[in-house]
């Protein structure tokens, strides 16, 4: 393992006066940040989940880093799409009557995202997370001796009409280039040629170069776990039902016992909203479920992840099978899995392998999606001993390191940065 030194900051008065910072939350972004605390000389980091780590979200996605990711979903042309998706029983977008209450808020958010000055602000949010982002993760995996689960192989994007290519290239993929990313149009035969594996049912598409992909995203959490632990940071099994702000920090309360801290981080997806509204910040935070199958793969040869834009799906060639994964399920964490949208992700499977696969496992699990596209990182307005590090979305795996990174700048520093101005909880106040 490559030896990382702890990260010097310009003023470490706030850091010397913080002894000890709870994490709530053991996903990816929460570990990356319990990393960062570490690396930057916070002296007592203690990790909380009522679960083990690397659960939820950050077991089940597809896994990859999208560098490419500069577009907010929030756009008016996917607000266009919706309604027929919505009534389309094959679609892959679906929301569950139970949940239309608290999707109300964030469908009227989500309107106003897709504004063009909100929408264009927005892109200027993610791109200057991706500036630092590649690095952020690269310094994590080093750092937790995890770079041998990462593979810089790219991810192909492969549309199964001309004319949704078309659409493609003059809309969200043009964007990104001018954006800063790196893309390359490939005819069908040139798309096939990258990937043998993967049936003609496509036109062409879109290579992104710089993308990679975790090869087992629960075991990359259970090595950042691991180098917590080495650093002598604790993991505390306990599910938080309050946080209570103290004269000096806060106490972390839930199972009849308490934790008392100078900082607390809260990094639990779509149940952080919960949490904040106890502290006076009611955030549009909605749970929006994905599914996964992983698939058989004895003689499917995928060497990177291959999307199908039209219906939002992944095949990742990852250690234990081939991952097909997508779906957005607005529905409770814990509502009944849905057999048809299981369904459909093997149709789709079948329909880009040219094959009915065999599969081995199936998973549900809920992203925390906010109305605008960004996360939701920096200080509850009613409590600076509080920060919040949650809503990244599609976008756990691409932004957690960089999200770590801003959070242990702002614990160490006393304050929010400049630099986190875009995803302040406080434009939700």
């Amino acid at each position: 393992m490559i030896p990382v030194q702890p990260v010097l900051y310009k003023s470490r008065t706030a850091m010397s006066q913080t002894k000890r910072v709870a994490v709530i939350g053991a996903g990816i972004v929460g570990l990356s940040v319990a990393l960062w605390l570490q690396r930057a000389g916070v002296r007592d980091v203690i990790l909380i989940d009522k679960a083990p780590p690397g659960g939820g979200a950050s077991f089940g996605n597809a896994g990859v880093m999208a560098d490419y990711a500069r577009v907010p979903f929030a756009n008016w042309a996917q607000f266009k799409q919706l309604p027929r998706a919505l009534l389309d029983r094959s679609s892959p977008v679906a929301v569950r009557r139970h949940y239309l209450p608290p999707m109300l808020r964030y469908a009227a958010g989500f309107t106003r995202a897709c504004t063009p000055s909100r929408f264009h602000a927005g892109c200027r949010a993610l791109v200057a997370l991706q500036r630092t982002a590649v690095q952020d993760t690269t310094t994590l995996l080093q750092h937790a001796g995890a770079t041998s689960l990462v593979r810089d192989s790219g991810v192909l994007a492969l549309s199964s009409s001309r004319a949704g290519l078309q659409q493609a290239l003059a809309g969200h993929v043009g964007l990104r280039e001018r954006l800063g990313a790196r893309a390359a149009r490939l005819s069908a035969a040139e798309a096939a040629a990258l990937e043998p594996a993967v049936a003609d049912f496509h036109a062409g598409g879109i290579y992104y170069p710089g993308g990679r992909y975790a090869r087992d995203p629960h075991e990359l959490c259970l090595r950042y776990a691991s180098q917590f632990a080495r650093a002598g940071g604790r993991f505390v099994r306990m599910e938080v039902e309050s946080i209570q702000a103290a004269r000096h920090g806060c106490t972390v309360a839930g199972g009849g016992r308490q934790q008392a801290c100078d900082h607390v981080v809260v990094c639990t997806g779509a149940a952080g909203a919960r949490l904040a509204a106890a502290l006076g910040l009611r955030l549009p935070l909605v749970s929006e479920r994905g599914y996964h199958l992983m698939l058989q793969a004895d003689d499917i040869a995928l060497t990177r992840p291959v999307a199908w834009l039209e219906r939002s799906v992944y095949l990742t060639p990852m250690l234990g099978g081939i991952r097909v994964a997508g779906v957005a399920e607005f529905a409770q964490p814990d509502h009944p899995a849905s057999d048809e949208l299981f369904a459909l992700l093997e149709a789709d499977a079948a329909t880009m392998l040219g094959r009915r696969p065999t599969v081995t496992s199936r998973w549900v699990g809920a992203r925390p999606s906010t109305p605008d596209s960004l996360p939701i990182v920096g200080r509850v307005p009613s409590c600076k001993a509080v920060s919040l590090a949650l809503g990244h979305g599609h976008l756990g795996l691409t932004f957690a390191a960089v999200t770590a990174r801003l959070v242990a700048e702002s614990v160490v520093r006393g304050d929010d940065t400049a630099e986190m101005a875009p995803f302040l909880p406080a434009r939700f106040a």
